[in-house]
């Protein structure tokens, strides 16, 4: 039998590598990963639960605005609005940074997925989801909150309060949440729409992430139950208002694949999670991160011997936790940065990048690599080291 030459036999895995990589990002979205993942996790079942798992929740493309929105225009009535807001238990929402249109509405981009993912669910039941709202900017928000206030007193705002969150405290204004209509003419919650979502404790909308935003029975959170506004979270966050016990991070559900590629990662000293207690998988990792990744995964080796050579990218600090690994990667001809003088740390890590990055350091494993999202994942980088060095 003739044997391939041994540098055919690489080629022929990495090309092997770049097809299945492309194919899986173009047709796996960290949002399909994460549905089949919600099945196995030990829900929550309380407004309590369902609460706490939006308002801790790790979610991308976030940012806080630090000022404090116009209601009225009137600096004590504003005041008064946002007091009696936050006795009612309104909080400040953080604003959305990414945006992608879904039905006529715009959504963060996990959840514009994970909607179309559970429409698709329903319809193959025969359930119509209409997507009624979405994103809303302040001034949408307050143009919602001004068209139902109507008075100056407490007990007009209160009114209004029960019924629609003043500009800077809506959920709406994160991409994560939605108000889901029907084409039934009656209530919501006496809809077939809401008896699916909410049948076994919400167990359809949480197997794609959702969970009711202002749940029935529950208290201090603002408005009234509002029976057709759910929220995304993600599996990761689904589970963690009832944390594992077994796990080492409450957002990784025990006894899935995911739990095994983390507990690889944690193992060899590749990763320690995204804070105490999560590992946020459904977080796109950074450049940064990666290179600390790969760099762990390595064994931390010295970097080069004079210190002050650093990386040469000026948006890499001596101080940075992945300052070593940039300057590892650099001197092993791994990574030349995103230009001759930045690295861009803080940016997503494409899937074409992790592969050029892999490539690099070794050959490639026999076998198709795991799906990939573009930017990669953390959950998905997770699987992606455990496939490329559980045999080295």
């Amino acid at each position: 039998m003739t044997r391939r030459p041994p540098h055919l036999v690489v080629v022929a895995r990495v090309l092997a590598l770049v097809v299945a990589v492309v194919v899986a990002t173009m047709a796996a979205p960290a949002s399909v990963a994460a549905v089949e993942r919600t099945a196995a996790v030990d829900v929550p079942r309380g407004p309590a639960d369902y609460l706490a798992a939006f308002d801790d929740a790790v979610l991308p493309a976030l940012a806080v605005d630090p000022s404090v929105p116009a209601i009225t225009g009137v600096v004590e009535l504003d005041q008064r609005i946002r007091a009696l807001a936050e006795g009612r238990g309104y909080r400040r929402r953080p604003a959305a940074t990414v945006l992608v249109p879904v039905d006529g509405r715009h959504l963060q981009p996990l959840a514009a997925r994970s909607w179309a993912a559970l429409s698709d669910a329903a319809a193959a039941e025969g359930i119509t989801l209409v997507l009624r709202s979405g994103y809303r900017s302040v001034d949408d928000q307050r143009r919602v909150f001004l068209g139902r206030l109507r008075g100056a007193d407490d007990a007009a705002i209160d009114a209004t309060l029960r019924t629609a969150a003043p500009p800077g405290y809506s959920k709406h204004h994160t991409g994560y949440a939605v108000d889901i209509g029907t084409p039934e003419r009656v209530s919501f919650h006496r809809t077939s729409a809401f008896d699916w979502l909410a049948a076994d404790g919400y167990a359809n909308a949480r197997r794609f992430g959702w969970v009711p935003s202002y749940p029935v029975f529950g208290t201090d959170m603002g408005p009234d139950p509002e029976a057709w506004e759910f929220v995304w979270v993600g599996e990761g966050n689904l589970a963690c208002p009832v944390a594992l016990r077994d796990a080492s991070f409450c957002d990784v559900p025990a006894g899935t694949s995911l739990a095994d590629d983390v507990a690889w990662a944690v193992d060899r000293g590749v990763t320690v999670g995204c804070r105490p207690g999560r590992y946020c998988p459904d977080l796109p990792v950074t450049r940064g991160e990666a290179a600390s990744m790969l760099w762990r995964m390595a064994g931390t080796p010295t970097p080069p011997a004079d210190p002050s050579a650093g990386s040469g990218f000026r948006d890499v600090f001596d101080d940075d936790h992945f300052a070593d690994a940039v300057a590892w990667l650099v001197a092993g001809g791994v990574t030349t940065g995103t230009s001759p003088t930045t690295f861009s740390p803080d940016r997503g890590l494409a899937g074409a990048e992790l592969l050029a990055l892999l490539l690099r350091l070794d050959d490639p494993p026999v076998g198709s690599p795991p799906a990939v999202s573009d930017p990669v994942t953390r959950g998905e980088l997770a699987s992606v080291l455990r496939w490329w060095g559980a045999d080295r």
